[in-house]
């Protein structure tokens, strides 16, 4: 049986999960040629632990590996639904209270603890937050960001002509204005993930990029849906990220505000030491600031601080329970309630929207009950149901009763269970975010 140890953080709502233990030594002698080998030999764990059932089409991770540089306290390599990522911000702010907390530092130091974490796209300084027994909130210093292109017109289907900003900030993004979809930034989720994710994949078949250094950092990354509110201010500012196979980003995006402060730097609208604050979809915030004018290549770039912030229609009725008397789930079914011994298919919606991956177990009971009340299934018929993952359910009707005046019916469902693994759930006081919120 194959295990992965795990630890679970979050930063701004964005999950990050840590894996301690499960992979084998990597072989590559830089991060960049782990990757690689990772990418062509060894990718079946990323799904395993990124994917659902254990994880989900938004969930981001990393793997810890020892650092080609010996300046490092650690290496990394992010890893996310589609593939790996060059940079993660969120990741580095999470990753930071980790090497702290878990005594992996050198040097622990108060009140802050200076951190070294080796990421793909180069060496980046984290500082943590720290008292001597806990660990708090966590800038980190950005690897050399600059202003690629400007305004670059892109042809997205069904949005029209795009104009964006090509950005560098630990992987290429483009910046791009909200009102471009006719929406703004607090849009519904699904919305921006479709316009944004659209115009990510257009820029990636139409659009080259070339790191002056790294070859491997070659490629459109992501894309950042703004507010438009480049003009420097202290009025907080929005923006979304849409990464990797449409990844949409809870937090407001490290390396997402990285590229955006070296957009603005790079176009003149900020300066150096002016701390601007960007606010994510789910109302986390991170401070960012320029902090130093430098080169990469021959591009002008900058060195970024990016720092954690903290902070109706139809009744029914149950014969004998008034807290039943919802209608608690929508089932839609491939209509084929005669009985037969095929396999019958059906989707369950239920609570808010929620999108049932098993065949539902009350919901399979239902239908069963639905067939059994029209005359369609007599009792002791075994059928099987079938979910969109193509997980099965059977069952059958066992016994008719009765339920306060309705002719009711016992039904038997057979499944299986799976363990996946364990995890320890926690909640700091201060973490406001981290007592759960939800994205449409």
């Amino acid at each position: 049986m194959t295990t992965f140890v795990t630890t679970e953080m979050h930063t701004g709502g964005e999950p990050f999960r840590i894996v301690e233990k499960g992979y084998p030594e990597i072989p590559g002698d830089k991060i960049l040629d782990k990757i690689n080998y990772l990418k062509k030999e060894y990718d079946h764990p990323r799904k395993l632990i990124m994917w659902e059932p254990r994880g989900h089409f938004d969930m981001f991770g990393a793997i810890l590996v020892p650092p080609d540089l010996p300046e490092a306290d650690i290496g990394v390599i992010f890893i996310n639904n589609e593939g790996y990522s060059p940079m993660c911000g969120h990741g580095v702010i999470s990753l930071g209270r980790y090497m702290v907390d878990k005594g992996l530092v050198k040097n622990l130091t108060i009140p802050e603890t200076v951190v070294r974490i080796q990421c793909p796209c180069g060496l980046v300084e984290a500082r943590v937050q720290y008292d001597g027994k806990k660990s708090g909130a966590v800038s980190f210093l950005s690897v050399p960001s600059f202003l690629y292109a400007k305004d670059v017109s892109v042809d997205v289907p069904e949005y029209g002509k795009i104009v964006v900003d090509v950005s560098f900030g630990g992987g290429f993004f483009a910046l791009v204005h909200a009102s471009q979809f006719n929406m703004n930034i607090k849009s519904s989720a699904s919305k921006i993930r479709a316009a944004v994710g659209a115009t990510l994949e257009q820029l990636r078949k139409d659009y080259k990029v070339a790191h002056p250094d790294y070859s491997d950092l070659s490629y459109m990354y992501a894309a950042i849906i703004t507010d438009g509110k480049d003009e420097y201010s202290e009025e907080v500012k929005a923006n979304c990220c849409v990464f990797a196979d449409r990844m949409l980003d809870r937090s407001p995006c490290g390396s997402g505000v990285t590229s955006r402060i070296a957009q603005q730097f790079g176009r003149g609208l900020i300066k150096l030491g002016q701390t601007r604050t960007f606010e994510s979809i789910t109302g986390a915030t991170f401070k960012a600031k320029p902090v130093k004018s430098v080169k990469c290549g021959d591009y002008d770039a900058v060195i970024v601080e990016v720092t954690e912030q903290l902070r109706k229609d139809y009744k029914v009725a149950h014969p004998y329970c008034s807290d039943l008397s919802y209608m608690h789930g929508a089932i839609i079914t491939d209509g084929k309630d005669e009985y037969s011994e095929e396999v019958t298919a059906n989707c369950c919606v239920f609570a808010d929207r929620m999108l049932d991956r098993s065949p539902c177990g009350s919901g399979v009971t239902s239908r069963i009950a639905q067939q059994f009340g029209r005359g369609l299934i007599k009792l002791g018929q075994t059928r099987t149901f079938e979910s969109i993952t193509g997980a099965t359910f059977k069952a059958k009707p066992v016994k008719s009763v009765k339920c306060g005046d309705y002719d009711a019916v016992i039904v038997e469902v057979t499944g299986n269970g799976y363990y996946t693994g364990t995890s320890t759930f926690t909640l700091e006081e201060d973490d406001i975010i981290g007592r759960g919120f939800l994205l449409s």
